[in-house]
């Protein structure tokens, strides 16, 4: 039997939406907090176009993509930010929604 340890745990709440962390995106001087989901078979992380104008990115200027889901599609544009996920900090691009309906992070 082998045993995996780790630095860092974390309980997040059970529920059927999924499992919620907290994250904080930063971008030059500014930063902001929220709840992101985890999805492990993801090709790229995805926000609301909101956390993009906080952090001050002018978000149709980054590259546009086009996801595409069960339900439609929609565009979305990739920053790189510096995302912190528990305590972990790492460089990234994410993509901004350009819809401000756009509600999942």
């Amino acid at each position: 039997m082998h045993q995996l340890d780790f630095a860092t745990r974390y309980t997040y709440a059970s529920s059927d939406r999924g499992i919620e962390v907290p994250i904080e995106l930063r971008y030059r001087n500014d930063s902001v907090r929220l709840r992101a989901k985890i999805d492990t078979g993801a090709a790229a992380c995805l926000f609301q176009r909101a956390y993009a104008e906080e952090l001050g990115i002018e978000v149709e200027a980054g590259h546009s993509e086009t996801f595409a889901t069960a339900t439609g599609s929609f565009v979305a544009y990739g920053h790189m930010v510096e995302i912190d996920c528990l305590g972990h900090r790492n460089y990234a691009t994410v993509y901004f929604a350009k819809e401000n309906s756009f509600s999942r992070n």
